[in-house]
């Protein structure tokens, strides 16, 4: 129980470490553009297709956008619809 109750006290801490530490790094003009673009696209797709977002990602090493990725979780069974 003391074991248990330590990792969870210490992953808090590295938790709100990370938050804590990545306040204070500017966000560029491209990043807020890609950010605002997952957004509005998982919007879409929930409102639209009752999916709800749980993550999202992109590639752009160093340059332009290579690649934008949204992950959504499903109530149930996704059914096709033609």
């Amino acid at each position: 129980m003391r074991q248990c109750v330590l990792t969870t006290l210490c992953m808090l801490l590295s938790a709100c470490s990370l938050l804590y530490q990545g306040s204070d790094i500017p966000i560029s003009r491209e990043e807020e553009l890609v950010n605002e673009t997952l957004a509005e696209g998982a919007k879409i797709i929930q409102n639209k297709y009752g999916l709800r977002p749980v993550g999202s990602g992109v590639a752009m090493p160093g340059g332009p956008i290579r690649e934008l990725v949204l992950s959504f979780q499903a109530k149930g069974p996704f059914l096709r619809m033609s």
